[in-house]
């Protein structure tokens, strides 16, 4: 009896489909490539895994090969036709590939790209691939972190660039989080954490060994607490070392700290208790924040509850204005990380991903204009 395999064809459309192959009961894995790859140019050339996960009846099904770096030029030119070779299991409904950077045998490491496809019948299935990791933001030297506070923020004192009270009290990590397309859905996805580094007293730590320093489209690397002083709450964001910083050095990556009675301002924004992502919109010229800025989530987001707030005597409160205020403060409810597109007069248009922490541990995101 001839078992129906599931393997990657030798030749790859973009969008046209494939000859299907049939006389050996094989099921062709079609790789789609993003529709706009070809404008926003991705570095792939640190992929050495590539990792297929089988969906079935059966216990998960899972192939991890190793690949030369520089194999996979794009998405589209991969190079990755006959690679894998699979026994298709009993009840076979999905199957998920990842190209990823590791360190060692596994596959457990850093996803730059990946997609999830699922299967109706017939000999093949299409897998639609979605960017997430540039290999040009790959460093193994140390990025420098600074921890902030954004009630000195909002005050914009002379200590506006302090750290938080008892800053020596947390710990910081690293962990790459995505939006994965669970069956037409969009939830939050992530790679393994990397390590927990302390915050000295003056709010800086520094981040060591081979690590992401950013992230493409609504993929997003995290600079997250997790550990927090007694009464501190957790928080998480989004780095781009490329991007502005509001005190840090050039090159250095912030994590704004806020305390639980803020979130819990915050939290009134939420309307089915999804993770919510809080944004501080600022001037790139002043660091101070901005007013008339106005968020709108990109096209096939998952998004739900959004306010933006003001902040005064030290507290934040709902707005019902439909920019932000001087506060420059909005809260979003988000089901994965999200891409947004943040407009102000006179500035050009940014498009900012928002971590998705949970409904405990919000995102809360710097954004330069």
């Amino acid at each position: 009896m001839i078992v129906p395999r599931v393997r990657l064809p030798t030749a790859l459309a973009a969008l046209a489909p494939l000859a299907l192959v049939a006389c050996d009961d094989a099921i062709d894995v079609r790789l789609i490539a993003p529709a706009g790859e070809s404008a926003r140019p991705v570095d792939y050339g640190c992929v050495n895994r590539v990792e297929v996960v089988l969906y079935s009846n059966l216990p998960d099904r899972v192939q991890c090969v190793p690949i030369a770096p520089g194999r996979v030029e794009t998405l589209r030119d991969h190079h990755l036709g006959g690679l894998l070779d699979l026994d298709l299991p009993a009840g076979f409904a999905a199957i998920d590939v990842r190209g990823v950077r590791s360190d060692d045998d596994g596959c457990a490491a850093d996803t730059v790209f990946h997609g999830e496809g699922y299967y109706g019948g017939g000999w093949s299935v299409d897998v639609p691939l979605v960017h997430a990791l540039d290999c040009r933001d790959f460093t193994t030297s140390p990025t420098a972190a600074q921890l902030l506070d954004l009630a000195k923020l909002e005050t914009g004192a002379a200590d506006r660039c302090a750290p938080p009270a008892n800053a020596s009290g947390y710990q910081v990590f690293l962990q790459h989080q995505y939006p994965y397309d669970l069956s037409g859905d969009l939830v939050p996805s992530a790679d393994r954490p990397l390590g927990g580094v302390a915050v000295s007293a003056a709010g800086t730590a520094t981040l060591a060994g081979p690590h992401f320093t950013g992230a493409v489209d609504a993929s997003c690397m995290t600079l997250g607490t997790g550990v927090a002083p007694a009464g501190a709450q957790l928080v998480t964001t989004c780095i781009d070392a490329g991007a502005p910083t509001l005190c840090a050095p050039a090159g250095a990556v912030e994590l704004i700290a806020i305390t639980p009675a803020m979130f819990a301002s915050f939290a009134t924004a939420q309307t089915v208790g999804a993770a919510l992502s809080i944004g501080l919109v600022w001037d790139s010229a002043t660091r101070r924040p901005l007013a008339g800025a106005t968020i709108t989530p990109v096209a096939g987001s998952t998004t739900f509850g959004f306010r933006y707030f003001d902040y005064a005597a030290g507290a934040v409160t709902m707005s019902a204005a439909t920019a932000t205020t001087a506060a420059g403060l909005f809260a979003l409810e988000i089901g994965a990380p999200t891409m947004v597109e943040v407009r102000a007069p006179g500035r050009p248009t940014r498009r900012v991903a928002l971590a998705a922490g949970s409904d405990q541990v919000p995102g809360v995101q710097s954004i330069p204009m």
